[in-house]
C-alpha cells in the first residue's frame, strides 16, 4: 500500500477561496514575480463558466461538482497538485487535494456572508479487499454540522488591506479585484492574498467559480540573490 504522509506547507493551498466578483480595478503592481505566459495563449480545456456574480452560496465559490483541477509544480516535487471538487448534502464543499505526498481533505462552507472552513483533515480511503487503497470516503452531513472548527477564511465584502488570522497566522487581502495571466489563461476579477513570516512569503490567488489559481512561494537562502520558490498554477480542469 502507498505510504501518504501530511506536508503542512502544500495543505495551506485549501486555506482561503475566491474573489468578490462585485469588486473592479485590477492593481497588478502587488503581484510578485511570477512567470510571465506564453504570447500564444492556451486554453485551459475546461468548460467551466465562470461569470460575475453575487456570490450565494458556497458551491459558487469553487468550480462544479465532480470536477479535478490539475496544477503544474515548479520548484519542489510536492508543488504539482490535484484537487478534486465534491459537494456534501446542500451546505458543503470539499476539496479532495494530493501533492503526490500527501492527500488532504478540505471542507468549507458559507455563514452570514463568510467563507468559512469546516474541516480540514488526512483524507480517508477505503481499504480494498487486496488491502490496496481504495476510493477516499468523505465526511457525512452530520459530522460537518457538529463540527466546531469553523475557521473564517474569507467575507465577500473584503477590502484591500483587510486581514484574516487563519491557523495563528495573518493573511493580508493585497488586491480584491485582479488580472492574472498564466501560462495557459488569463482570469479577471481574481482576489490575492499573501501571508508572510520572517522567511516565508506565501501569495495565493483565488477566482470565483474556480476556486485556487495559483499559490507562489519565494522563501529566502543563505544566498540573497537565489531564494527557494514553489511555485503552483492552475493548468486543466476536467469535469467527471
Amino acid at each position: 500500500m502507498k505510504k501518504w504522509k501530511f506536508i503542512t506547507s502544500i495543505g495551506l493551498a485549501t486555506l482561503a477561496l475566491a474573489a468578490c466578483s462585485n469588486e473592479e480595478g485590477s492593481k497588478n503592481d502587488s503581484t510578485p514575480p511570477i512567470e510571465q505566459p506564453a504570447e500564444n495563449e492556451q486554453n485551459t480545456g475546461s468548460e467551466v463558466e465562470t461569470p460575475s456574480m453575487t456570490v450565494e452560496t458556497v458551491q459558487q465559490y469553487f468550480a462544479p461538482d465532480g470536477s479535478h483541477l490539475h496544477y503544474r509544480g515548479i520548484g519542489s516535487e510536492f508543488a504539482e497538485l490535484d484537487v478534486q471538487v465534491r459537494h456534501i448534502g446542500e451546505h458543503y464543499v470539499a476539496l479532495v487535494e494530493s501533492n503526490g505526498g500527501s492527500v488532504v481533505t478540505t471542507v468549507y462552507a458559507l455563514e452570514d456572508g463568510n467563507l468559512i472552513r469546516v474541516l480540514r483533515e488526512m483524507t480517508e480511503f477505503e481499504e480494498t479487499e487486496t488491502g490496496e487503497m481504495g476510493d477516499y470516503i468523505l465526511p457525512t452531513v452530520e459530522r460537518l454540522d457538529a463540527s466546531e472548527e469553523r475557521v473564517v477564511v474569507y467575507r465577500e465584502d473584503a477590502q484591500k488591506g483587510d486581514t484574516f488570522t487563519i491557523d495563528d497566522a495573518t493573511w493580508t487581502i493585497i488586491d480584491p479585484s485582479m488580472t492574472l495571466k498564466t501560462d495557459t489563461e488569463t482570469y479577471e476579477n481574481v482576489v490575492h492574498m499573501q501571508v508572510v513570516n520572517e522567511t516565508l512569503t506565501s501569495d495565493y490567488y483565488y477566482k470565483v467559480g474556480i476556486g485556487l489559481i495559483k499559490h507562489y512561494d519565494e522563501m529566502a537562502t543563505e544566498d540573497k540573490d537565489d531564494p527557494f520558490i514553489v511555485d503552483s498554477e492552475l493548468e486543466s480542469i476536467e469535469q467527471h
